[in-house]
């Protein structure tokens, strides 16, 4: 039985989006400063419990501002991070 859990971290900025850590499970992890102008944060989980699952994937946002219109709009200008 195979199983591994992974996450990447995406920065939303007026710039666009910006990669952010990738943790790899097992301690391995490719760290990166988090964006002073990052608004919000996206994190994609994937996981997969057997070597012959399917990968399940799924998103959790951190909004770091407050400015809600500047989040949208940055949604809008830069579209969504998947």
């Amino acid at each position: 039985m195979s199983h591994w859990s992974e996450h990447y971290q995406y920065h939303l900025t007026p710039r666009g989006w910006i990669d952010g850590t990738a943790d790899y499970g097992g301690g391995a992890a490719d760290k990166k400063p988090i964006p002073e102008d990052t608004v919000l944060t996206r994190i994609r989980y994937e996981k997969q419990t057997h070597i012959t699952a399917p990968i399940d994937i799924s998103y959790s946002d951190q909004p770091v501002s407050s400015d809600t219109a500047l989040v949208k709009e940055l949604l809008d200008k830069f579209g969504e991070k998947r």
